[in-house]
């Protein structure tokens, strides 16, 4: 991915692209602003760091002898346990970027 060729980038088209940009329409309805708001994006594209970065990491460690180990690789083993984590993180992320009178709203409701 971080060097693609033009049969990769033909593939991500059709089959990463519209993931993105659901995820984009997503995020923009959790914040209730529009997708093309920075806002909106910048939190798609922290939610896709989140998911790519941890497949760039298991990569390097295959092609990279002598690399030092950051600590985190078996927690990227659990695709589970590393899916949960983003959701929550993520979610909450949005939480605190969302307007204080919808936060406010969303707390009468769950209460």
């Amino acid at each position: 991915m971080a060097s693609p060729t033009g049969l990769l980038a033909t593939a991500m088209q059709e089959s990463v692209e519209p993931i993105f940009k659901g995820l984009t329409l997503l995020v923009g309805e959790l914040l209730g602003k529009e997708p093309h708001e920075d806002e909106v994006q910048l939190c798609a594209m922290s939610i896709r760091a989140q998911c790519f970065g941890p497949l760039l990491l298991a990569r390097r460690r295959k092609t990279a002898q002598g690399i030092p180990t950051t600590g985190i690789e078996p927690l990227l083993d659990d695709v589970e346990q590393l899916a949960n984590h983003v959701t929550r993180f993520s979610l909450a992320g949005i939480h605190a970027l969302r307007p204080k009178d919808t936060q406010q709203s969303d707390n009468e409701v769950g209460s």
